[in-house]
Formats: C-alpha cells, structure tokens, sequence
C-alpha cells in the first residue's frame, strides 16, 4: 500500500507522533472520502495529518501513513526495547532483601545461564 488513498476499514497504519517517531501499530475504525478514523481521532486522507485538537506550536500534529514491513518492524523493536527496560526498572526497584536465599539463587543461576550463552 503506497498512499492513503487505498486505505480501508480494518487496515492497520503507522501513528507518528508530532516529532515524527513512529509511536504504534494503529486499526483504522472509519473511512470516508476526505477522512480516516482511528480510535475517534480523524486523520486527513490527503495528507495524514490530524484535522482536529491541539497542534505542537514547533512540531505541529501527529500523523498517519500506510503500515510497511519494514515500519511494523521497527515498531516491534521499539516495543520490545520499552518492554525490556520496564522489566530492567522493576527488577532494579525490587526490594531484594525480602527474597529468599533459595530464589536469589536461582536468579543468579539464571543470569550465569544468560551470561554463559552470549559468550
């Protein structure tokens, strides 16, 4: 899918943010001649932008384009990436004293198994 214009009811497309990262994976709800409806927001069909709410004075508003392989890849990534540092934070935010000494080692046993595979 090259442009907007192909886009259908149940299409998934990019999200970009007004600063232009690719933020998710979106399913259009609606679409009419001049509009496409995502989770209530309308997107122009001509351009991709938002047609309504508010505008960043620098970046302006968030946008839309049809989904590619190579897009839904990088949001995966991008995901995954979020996903692995919030796991990272709540472990590192964990209150590890009120562990067991048998579970502490089997999390280092875990970690020495990891470590070992890289290597």
């Amino acid at each position: 899918m090259s442009d907007l214009s192909e886009i259908k009811t149940g299409d998934y497309v990019a999200l970009y943010n007004n600063r232009g990262d690719c933020i998710k994976k979106v399913q259009v709800e609606r679409v009419t001649n001049a509009q496409i409806v995502i989770n209530g927001e309308k997107y122009s069909k001509e351009d991709g932008h938002k047609i309504e709410g508010s505008k960043d004075r620098w970046f302006g508003s968030p946008w839309i384009r049809p989904l590619s392989k190579e897009v839904e890849d990088q949001i995966e990534a991008l995901q995954l990436k979020e996903k692995r540092s919030c796991l990272i934070n709540k472990i590192r935010n964990y209150n590890m004293k009120d562990v067991s000494l048998e579970t502490l080692e089997k999390i280092i046993e875990l970690l020495d198994y990891n470590q070992n595979k890289k290597q």
